[in-house]
């Protein structure tokens, strides 16, 4: 399993993903977790098209496997949106499933990284396999 997101440095972490599965001769889940806008309030409530941030999530994660899907072709993948607002406990419960959970790192060394929450830490710590960070 892959976590992707938009932040620089995705890109590495997805070909470490598919190279993985690629050396072990298994398939790939894409996993991008992305939070809604709420509706805005008044009279528009109504008119207020929902799917667009889903769209918009589905989006950024084709973009994202695109150009490594086409250096691994006979690596499956599948792609997985989940709506939360909180990341790091939503890719702990999917790595139930896993074999790997391959996600990457900001970087956040020192006091600024124990302080703030992060994916990577949270899996480091709760995942229910093992985990590969790469920065």
């Amino acid at each position: 399993m892959v976590g992707v997101d938009a932040a620089p440095g995705c890109a590495e972490v997805v070909e470490a993903a598919f190279a993985h599965a690629h050396a072990r001769g298994v398939g790939l889940v894409a996993v991008h977790c992305w939070a809604s806008m709420a509706a805005p309030g008044g009279d528009l409530a109504g008119e207020y098209d929902r799917s667009a941030p889903e769209l918009a999530a589905q989006q950024r994660l084709d973009d994202a496997l695109s150009a490594t899907k086409r250096h691994y072709p006979h690596v499956p993948v599948i792609g997985r949106l989940i709506r939360t607002g909180a990341t790091g406990a939503a890719m702990v419960r999917e790595s139930a499933e896993a074999g790997l959970v391959v996600v990457g790192s900001r970087g956040h060394a020192g006091a600024a990284g124990m302080m703030l929450s992060s994916v990577s830490q949270a899996l480091l710590h709760h995942a229910l396999c093992p985990v590969a960070v790469i920065r």
